[in-house]
């Protein structure tokens, strides 16, 4: 059919056309691994470089389409298309990998007790059948992904909410359950702010001590220990927030874009305000240097991490945790004194329990520790992200 903008000629053209001929699928599937996977990294622009397995706030999904039989593969293959296909997705959805993968059929042979029809490698593929979409059309409701089938309604109703996997499965409720994930995040920040309240609360009413009578004295050492305690508990709870959305969005297969954008922040938020709540309770060097390095990277990164150059670089993943773990001990064992045992603080620095006095510097070494992993792991984004 030559050129032609005539939209009516066109489509006539088009239902006329006649499926025929093979599909060797095992290719298309092993291309769509080569774009996810690492380990053909070199091969691509450093701007479409994939990510690493495992790394931070990084999801791999894969959506496979077929309309026909995998049925054609070389003369002088060992595997058919189909079992070679089976292989392909087998490695992709365990670990090290886990990529989610979506299937989408058109008009496939419906003869799924047949091996090699495209219908059954898909329906195998999927990481679920919550994953496993048809793109027939049936029914008048508009409103889901391509025309879906009554079957997958549930299901697709649960996606287009942002669940997946389990969630989808679940239909309207896993869309609700999808985002647990995200409200532990929005909660992180409410934690944060929280910290960062108690810590100025606490200082406003260690200024008036110095003017206060005794009786008044007493009665504000009690209130900067409910400060502290509130900072402490708030510090905690952030901490067990972080843990639980990763976990849970895990097990349910759950993300968005609203959580990955969210949770770095909330991290650097809950840290940040932290590290500023302990300068003021403790005022000295050995923390005001560490908390200025740790906040000074976390907005540096948060900028490089805008820049397009920086889009597919990743710091590696163990090393970001083992910083993260450092940070966290750190800062929960240095608010713990002042919310538990005030009283004890200054008896403390001046020698007379040499056990809590090591458990501190031990303390400080971690936070310093913790500040040098920063550096480190920002150098080695910084070198990853410089040009060649």
């Amino acid at each position: 059919m030559p050129l032609t903008d005539d939209r009516d000629a066109l489509k006539a053209h088009v239902d006329g056309l006649v499926a025929e001929g093979g599909t060797a699928g095992h290719l298309g599937i092993a291309w769509g691994w080569y774009l996810l996977s690492p380990s053909w990294s070199g091969i691509w622009p450093i701007d479409s470089a994939p990510r690493l397995y495992g790394a931070e706030r990084t999801s791999k999904f894969l959506i496979l389409m077929t309309d026909g039989d995998l049925n054609v593969q070389h003369p002088a293959a060992s595997r058919n298309s189909f079992q070679q296909s089976v292989d392909l997705c087998d490695q992709m959805k365990v670990l090290p990998s886990h990529i989610q993968i979506f299937t989408v059929v058109f008009q496939a042979p419906s003869g799924v007790q047949r091996a090699g029809d495209g219908r059954t490698i898909l329906e195998y593929c999927a990481t679920s059948p919550g994953h496993a979409f048809s793109a027939e059309r049936r029914g008048t409701d508009r409103s889901l992904p391509p025309d879906c089938p009554l079957e997958l309604r549930p299901q697709a109703q649960a996606l287009r909410h942002g669940a997946c996997g389990k969630c989808a499965r679940l239909g309207k409720a896993g869309a609700m359950l999808a985002w647990i994930p995200n409200a532990l995040t929005i909660s992180r920040c409410g934690f944060a702010l929280l910290v960062l309240g108690a810590a100025l609360n606490a200082s406003a009413s260690l200024a008036l001590v110095d003017k206060a009578s005794d009786d008044e004295a007493a009665r504000l050492a009690t209130v900067i220990q409910l400060w502290h305690q509130v900072a402490l508990l708030a510090f905690i709870g952030g901490a067990i927030t972080d843990f639980l959305d990763g976990w849970i969005a895990r097990q349910l297969n759950a993300t968005s874009r609203f959580g990955i954008w969210l949770d770095p922040i909330a991290d650097k938020l809950l840290v940040g305000f932290a590290l500023l709540g302990l300068a003021m309770t403790l005022q000295t060097l050995l923390i005001y240097i560490p908390a200025a390095l740790i906040i000074a990277r976390d907005l540096f990164m948060t900028w490089l991490r805008t820049r397009p150059e920086a889009a597919s670089v990743v710091v590696p993943s163990n090393l970001a945790k083992v910083k993260t773990a450092a940070e966290m001990a750190a800062i929960g064992g240095l608010l713990a004194p002042p919310a538990m045992a005030p009283e004890l603080v200054g008896e403390a620095l001046s020698g007379k329990y040499p056990a809590a006095l090591a458990g501190a510097a031990g303390l400080l070494i971690l936070l310093w520790i913790a500040a040098a992993l920063s550096l480190y792991t920002a150098a080695l984004y910084v070198r990853a992200v410089r040009p060649k």
